[in-house]
């Protein structure tokens, strides 16, 4: 039998709702029903979500009128202590693997900004036509590390140098 995490979130007028998620399966995902159309309910019972998508691919579930994307909700129910509220720059929640669709607890991670910005796909090299050579380039804290190579695969092996030199994620 499945083991699920039990835990509050609060819904668009600050109204705590109860909430259980699977431990095993992020995407199942239930809110306690105590009210309906026509006011409190005879039979209150547990409803599972809708769970729809955004535009980047995070799995998103709505309480009342708010949204919540279900990699928080999956770290929160795991970890109560951490904020859910606290949407600064410095508490973002990281997929370990690129998948926004893999919101398992053991892929999830918090993270600042700039170390989730590390965390990315981006090639990191490109052509410069002014200076007809390759540049390999990444950036941390806001500063920008560049190395100007002569062919692709040395701006490749650079852009390796400079992740391995300066990313920690």
């Amino acid at each position: 039998m499945s083991e699920y995490i039990e835990f509050c979130l609060l819904d668009e007028k600050g109204v705590e709702r109860n909430v259980k998620m699977n431990a095993d399966d992020p995407n199942e995902v239930y809110s306690w029903r105590v009210n309906g159309c026509k006011g409190l309910l005879k039979n209150p019972y547990w409803y599972k979500f809708r769970i729809s998508k955004d535009a980047y691919g995070y799995k998103i579930i709505r309480i009342g009128s708010k949204h919540y994307k279900l990699h928080r909700v999956c770290f929160y129910a795991h970890n109560p202590e951490w904020d859910i509220y606290d949407s600064s720059l410095d508490n973002s929640i990281d997929h370990k693997d690129r998948n926004p669709a893999n919101n398992h607890i053991s892929n999830l991670r918090v993270l600042t900004n700039s170390q989730n910005l590390e965390n990315n796909r981006s090639k990191g090299y490109y052509w410069c036509k002014s200076s007809n050579k390759w540049i390999a380039r990444i950036a941390k804290d806001g500063n920008a590390y560049k190395k100007h190579c002569k062919t692709e695969e040395e701006a490749i092996e650079a852009r390796r140098q400079l992740k391995e030199k300066y990313h920690t994620y």
